[in-house]
């Protein structure tokens, strides 16, 4: 179906009380997914700025889109996300901390990558990210997050 590939970003302010907390994503449909959760302290309650790019074509490079960092003290988050006939890791650029790894498994898995700037970066524009996968893959989306100081 179109689209046929999908990235989702779902985000929450902590508060008092949440530590701990089953968290529930409901899905209506049977699909393949890659799911990664990451927490940081000291960021905004405010909505997060966020850019994403589905990719065209067949390639094992993924690239996330550049985002504008208005904020000083803001750090960027990238996810990077591909479907492929078994991707079995990523290289990230060295300039952002990989958080999490996600593999799939059997045909057609889904598998992505966390990676984020491990502290503020300067304010402008904030260059898109190039992740590679294992395996090359024509159904391939990405995002960039700006999270905002308290």
């Amino acid at each position: 179906g179109t689209p046929d590939m999908v990235t989702r970003v779902y985000s929450h302010t902590a508060i008092a009380g949440d530590a701990n907390k089953l968290v529930t994503v409901a899905i209506t449909a049977t699909v393949k997914s890659a799911t990664t959760m990451v927490a940081y302290s000291g960021v905004s309650a405010t909505t997060p700025v966020a850019t994403s790019a589905p990719e065209a074509g067949t390639s094992f490079a993924h690239a996330a889109p550049s985002v504008d960092v208005a904020t000083a003290g803001s750090w960027v988050v990238h996810y990077w996300a591909d479907k492929t006939a078994g991707t079995t890791g990523w290289t990230v650029p060295g300039t952002v901390t990989p958080r999490e790894v996600v593999l799939g498994s059997g045909s057609g898995q889904v598998g992505g990558v966390t990676a984020d700037t491990a502290g503020p970066v300067p304010t402008g524009t904030w260059a898109g990210m190039t992740a590679t996968s294992t395996t090359s893959g024509s159904k391939a989306t990405s995002f960039s997050i700006v999270l905002l100081p308290a």
